[in-house]
């Protein structure tokens, strides 16, 4: 599937397809479904503390620059 702009532009759905390969990957590495990950991408749902230390775990983030960059830019 293709992405659309909006994710495209997004570096968390970035990260994601670079480590992960699908968004339905890192979903089942989450414990969430592909759903409720592309609501946290498109901002319909909120990410939680626990989901973004989880996301960072999951998507090998261990620089703090590369983490706020991806996370909070």
């Amino acid at each position: 599937m293709k992405p659309s702009k909006e994710l495209s532009t997004n570096p968390v759905y970035n990260q994601i397809i670079l480590q992960c390969g699908s968004i339905e990957t890192f979903a089942y590495e989450m414990g969430m479904t592909s759903q409720g990950v592309y609501k946290k991408l498109k901002n319909l749902k909120k990410w939680t503390i626990e989901d973004i230390e989880k996301a960072r775990q999951v998507l090998h983030i261990n620089n703090v620059v590369e983490f706020s960059r991806i996370f909070f830019d």
